[in-house]
């Protein structure tokens, strides 16, 4: 696995593959938002690639002005690559990359049906 960093056309590109239509629905949601309040980039979302160069996970993250947090926005795996540890993985590099920046604490925001998801990772 690799993680890459998309810009506002290669995330555009890559979703336009998704097949399900709750994870296009919510790829479009991820957009519109990055869009009208984020930066493509300064905070260009994350892309979990498997062997098979497929896009299987996206992040969507921020961190604040003075540094202290940082917010995931948005993760999604899209239905056929779920249930494999993909936003588990794109999570714990997140915060391997950023372990050197001394963020003190983060925060997520989720939809109600991820609530599951995140109670599993404790």
């Amino acid at each position: 696995m690799n993680v890459i960093e998309l810009s506002r056309d290669e995330y555009l590109i890559s979703v336009k593959k998704i097949a399900d239509f709750k994870s296009l629905s919510f790829s479009k949601n991820a957009l519109e938002w990055w869009d009208n309040y984020y930066s493509w980039e300064k905070f260009p979302p994350l892309c979990l690639v498997n062997t098979k160069n497929k896009h299987v996970c996206y992040l969507f993250y921020s961190i604040s002005k003075d540094n202290e947090y940082l917010t995931i926005h948005n993760i999604f795996t899209p239905n056929k690559y779920r249930t494999k540890g993909h936003a588990y993985m794109l999570l714990g590099y997140l915060f391997s990359h950023l372990s050197n920046q001394n963020i003190n604490r983060f925060k997520m925001y989720c939809v109600s049906s991820s609530l599951d998801f995140y109670t599993k990772l404790g």
